[in-house]
């Protein structure tokens, strides 16, 4: 029995989801790079890198107690903010924490919250688990 729960806690380990998303915007581009950076903020994340000449940022917290195992990196998010004709376009990837396992999902929702507060006309376009 302690075998395989070994196994299976050893199968899971460093299996946590990525989640990711594309979102529409009606805002322009510096404005919605702004509240993107905001947003981070408001859920708890430090702004680890910021550029808003490519439209990168990143952002990363402790792991939660939303993570099970062992954990001994951050919870990333990454965020490129794209230029579309009269709007901005969104790619949001939440990164688990090294080792942990479980859904990024609830981060990811907790994050486009926020965002959907600074943001006018917030609409996902795609999004995927895993």
């Amino acid at each position: 029995m302690a075998l395989c729960v070994l196994a299976v806690t050893t199968g899971l380990a460093g299996c946590a989801d990525t989640t990711s998303g594309t979102f529409r915007t009606k805002s322009g581009y510096e404005e919605t790079f702004k509240s993107a950076v905001e947003a981070l903020n408001s859920v708890g994340f430090s702004v680890q890198s910021s550029d808003v000449s490519t439209g990168v940022l990143s952002g990363e917290k402790t792991a939660l107690v939303r993570w099970y195992g062992r954990t001994t990196t951050s919870v990333r998010i990454n965020v490129t903010v794209k230029r579309a004709e009269a709007r901005a376009e969104l790619e949001i990837v939440v990164v688990p924490p090294e080792f942990a396992y479980g859904s990024t999902k609830l981060i990811f929702d907790d994050y486009v919250y926020a965002l959907r507060s600074k943001v006018d006309g917030l609409v996902m376009v795609s999004m995927a688990e895993g």
